[in-house]
């Protein structure tokens, strides 16, 4: 029985993953600040994921640093698209920092 699909918080694993050719579904940010990668199932998804976690996984490794790239690049803008999105909510009122001048 396959997987319908993985969703990882773990960066490598997701990496891995990208790789490998799985077809990255989306990237999710939750509570503001956790990502998580959501990718679809295919028929050798669950196998990458047991070698990843038995250690036994072997990829190309240019391949393995090129997705870790974009996919942290893809992840920042996220959380950085996410903090703008909510900094208005943490700023709030400022008038009482107003300070007096003599």
């Amino acid at each position: 029985m396959g997987l319908s699909s993985l969703r990882t918080k773990d960066l490598f694993l997701a990496a891995l993953l990208f790789s490998e050719a799985m077809y990255l579904k989306g990237i999710e940010v939750e509570e503001g600040t956790r990502v998580v990668f959501c990718f679809l199932d295919t028929s050798k998804l669950e196998e990458l994921n047991r070698q990843y976690r038995e250690g036994r996984a072997v990829c190309n490794v240019v391949k393995l640093r090129e997705s870790l790239q974009y996919l942290k690049d893809r992840m920042f803008t996220l959380l950085r698209n996410e903090e703008r999105r909510y900094a208005h909510s943490k700023r709030g009122d400022r008038g009482d920092q107003a300070c007096a001048r003599p």
